[in-house]
């Protein structure tokens, strides 16, 4: 029988401390060897390994391959910031452990913002830095949103787990019905694991007995930190490799690595039942049916800051049937285009007309802020996305932050900009390119 391994660790989870010896493409390319359908990478507060992820799975559909990757994250699941925080205590404070898997690109990206969230709450215990997410915080996220992520009950540091093994009943209910009211009936799922420790045993056969009671359904993962069972050693060494991190690997680490379906049901058929077994890898498959794939790729994305309000002047009128570029901004459908004109418009009149200009002279100025705009229009075409907000968004953070907030700071630019007349205009930067005689294509071509 063939199923998904969705709760899996690779090189990822490595960057708060040391964790998992698994390399990326290991870990598929053993799993694939192990006939698996797929598998979810779901490091520990990391969601770094998405992009390799989904680059892998593209090469993978590209040779004709069915194997799936999903895109998950190994959260800690805190009710208050506050309390865990500022009455840590060594070794009793919990950060319970909790699985996401994105079903959908919503999906994805309501992860990427608990993710953040989480590291914004960041903080040090000792040496190790903790990313816990408060669960208020983690429906705030969701909203009206729900239905877009898996969510799974996790390992034996889960929360679930912990309220099993301290024989209560209704702490288990309380945490079973936020997570079917935040993520859904049919999106939560129990989470055993193979292992025949007495702790991992007791939550596994109580697993059963909430899923018969309750009706809620259950899988098996393995929690893979390393990729097969003659690789444990490695791995405990791995983990203590750093004097001061000497860590504890004995038992729960015993079974934390990729095995087939065979060796899962010598583990467990004994705990649970082999009828209970081909269950809970069948439910993994019913999963898997419940996710699409969606891509991280995208065209360039420029950010945007606030328009005030402004009022064209058209003072360059005269010249829009000849210089069709500044007509094309001056008209735009999009206020950034328009307001990236009428900030050249007005730094023109500020620094550059006076009566004793030429009108040849004025033509030629105005001919060459048309050939610069005719390149921002065009690279605009071809990224999807207006250029105009790069140069505002530049000159607001040049004026608001570096200058008002920061003046002991240098701002942002490139060194290329200095070729761009209107980046001149605007007070972007400060060299006359148009009086230097210097080529606008240094910039944007």
């Amino acid at each position: 029988m063939s199923y998904y391994s969705l709760h899996c660790h690779t090189e990822y989870s490595n960057i708060r401390f040391l964790d998992s010896t698994n390399k990326l493409k290991d870990l598929i390319d053993t799993a694939i060897s192990l006939k698996m359908k797929g598998v979810a990478v779901s490091d520990h507060e990391a969601l770094c390994g998405w992009i390799k992820a989904i680059q892998i799975q593209k090469k993978l559909k590209e040779q004709g391959s069915d194997f799936r990757i999903f895109l998950g994250d190994e959260i800690y699941l805190v009710d208050s910031i506050e309390d865990v925080r500022d009455n840590y205590i060594p070794r009793q404070t919990k950060f319970y452990h909790f699985i996401l898997i994105a079903k959908d690109e919503i999906g994805g990206k309501q992860i990427r913002q608990i993710s953040s969230k989480a590291w914004e709450n960041s903080f040090y215990t000792g040496k190790m830095c903790r990313t816990p997410i408060a669960k208020h915080q983690l429906e705030s996220i969701i909203g009206d949103e729900k239905g877009h992520i898996i969510a799974q009950s996790a390992c034996i540091g889960s929360e679930l787990a912990h309220w099993i093994l301290q024989d209560n009943p209704i702490k288990c209910l309380e945490f079973i019905d936020w997570c079917q009211d935040i993520f859904l009936p049919e999106n939560f799922y129990l989470e055993m694991q193979p292992n025949d420790c007495d702790e991992q045993v007791r939550v596994n056969q109580v697993i059963i007995k909430i899923s018969e009671q309750l009706d809620i359904p259950y899988i098996i993962t393995t929690d893979a930190h390393y990729l097969s069972a003659d690789q444990r050693d490695v791995h405990t060494a791995y983990l203590n490799s750093r004097e001061e991190d000497s860590r504890e690997t004995g038992e729960f680490y015993r079974t934390c690595y990729l095995m087939d379906a065979e060796e899962i049901h010598q583990w467990m058929d004994k705990q649970i039942g082999a009828d209970k077994v081909d269950i809970a890898l069948d439910n993994t498959c019913k999963i898997a049916d419940k996710i699409e794939f969606f891509d991280l790729n995208h065209t360039q994305i420029v950010p945007k800051v606030p328009i005030p309000e402004f009022e064209m002047k058209h003072f360059f009128s005269e010249v829009y049937d000849e210089c069709e570029y500044i007509k094309k901004f001056a008209y735009s459908d999009d206020i950034h285009d328009r307001y990236f004109l009428y900030l050249i418009e007005k730094g023109w009149l500020e620094k550059e007309y006076n009566e004793d200009l030429s009108k040849e002279e004025i033509n030629k100025m105005l001919h060459r802020i048309d050939v610069e705009l005719k390149a921002v229009w065009l690279s605009s075409e071809n990224i999807h996305d207006k250029i105009s907000n790069y140069y505002i968004t530049a000159l607001f953070i040049e004026q608001k932050i570096m200058w008002e907030d920061a003046e002991s700071l240098v701002g942002v630019s490139r060194g290329s900009i200095a070729s761009f007349y209107t980046a001149y205009l605007i007070g972007l930067q400060q060299i006359n390119s148009y009086k230097q005689n210097i080529p606008y294509w240094r910039h944007l071509k």
